[in-house]
């Protein structure tokens, strides 16, 4: 397998990581898929606000610290990978607790609606307002909840 697909399929489980932090109670986590400006890397930031505070992790810098991602796939479950982002990121998660059914729902929808190695992205040089993310695939069809 290449490069590019191994890094792709490997920050997928970005988005299953996702499902199951929300599944495990923190509903609170919010997940902001980006490209950057040039397009050839996809990057994602977990954000948490409470209290009118905003804290932010970057789960793909995080994953890529965490994972050897370019040269071979993940072997662990993604319970496992949850595991370890629990406990490193705890402090963060402490923000994300509680019920937020809506948008947990939503995420489940978007991680449902993308094929293999697909990776979607609300912007990629600058956040403009849409009611759709795009994939990398192409595909626009990912709607936010109303």
């Amino acid at each position: 397998m290449y490069g590019t697909q191994l890094y792709m399929r490997n920050l997928q489980k970005l988005r299953s990581l996702a499902r199951v932090l929300h599944q495990l109670g923190f509903e609170n986590l919010g997940i902001i898929p980006s490209l950057c400006p040039s397009g050839l890397s996809w990057r994602c930031v977990f954000l948490a606000e409470n209290n009118g505070k905003r804290r932010e992790v970057f789960a793909s810098s995080w994953m890529q610290d965490e994972f050897d991602i370019n040269s071979k796939e993940i072997e662990e479950s993604i319970e496992e990978i949850a595991a370890k982002f629990i406990v490193k990121k705890t402090g963060f998660l402490d923000q994300c607790g509680g019920e937020n059914k809506v948008y947990a729902n939503w995420v489940k929808n978007v991680l449902q609606q993308l094929e293999k190695e697909e990776l979607p992205y609300a912007f990629s040089d600058y956040l403009s307002s849409t009611s759709y993310w795009k994939t990398s695939k192409g595909n626009r069809s990912i709607l936010f909840p109303e």
